[in-house]
């Protein structure tokens, strides 16, 4: 969810890294479901049990581009991996659904998944203890606008209520 919301917020100064963030930030993945994943308890170290949509995505890609797969299996296998609820991407699932995909290619596929999660996750260690001592200076123009000015008047209100309800209790 981390790369999403850099994304989100990149024009306010926050950074990003890795492809998922790229993806989301040139607006090429849209879904929070892309990201989303089931983990396990903190007895078992969070481990998770289902596999992201945008590593599964990556991965099936891949496979066309080694020559294992067509685009044709490609699209039906990405079509079912896209219509299962985050809860249940899994590639024992997804190999499940579809029987005719040959023993061989889910040898293949299981042993050559892309974790772009895991490698921004890493990257992002990376990018911090690189600048863990340098302050961060962001630049961008905030816009004032009706809403912002109600808001700061409302909390401004809200502050000065409290301050007369303290002083007479």
């Amino acid at each position: 969810m981390g790369a999403l919301r850099a994304a989100e917020l990149h024009t306010f100064g926050m950074c990003g890294v890795g492809r998922v963030f790229e993806l989301f930030r040139d607006n090429v993945l849209t879904d929070d479901d892309e990201v989303a994943v089931v983990h396990g308890p903190e007895e078992v170290g969070y481990v998770g049990s289902t596999t992201p949509l945008v590593d599964m995505r990556a991965t099936l890609h891949q496979a066309v581009t080694a020559l294992t797969i067509d685009s044709v299996l490609h699209d039906e296998l990405l079509g079912t991996v896209q219509s299962l609820p985050y809860w249940h991407r899994t590639y024992s699932k997804l190999f499940a659904l579809h029987a005719h995909v040959s023993a061989s290619l889910q040898t293949w596929i299981v042993a050559h998944p892309v974790q772009q999660k895991h490698a921004g996750a890493i990257k992002i260690l990376e990018e911090m203890s690189n600048v863990a001592d340098r302050p961060k200076r962001v630049e961008f123009c905030f816009h004032h606008t009706t809403a912002f000015e109600n808001l700061i008047s409302e909390t401004h209100d809200r502050a000065i209520d409290n301050g007369q309800r303290r002083s007479v209790d």
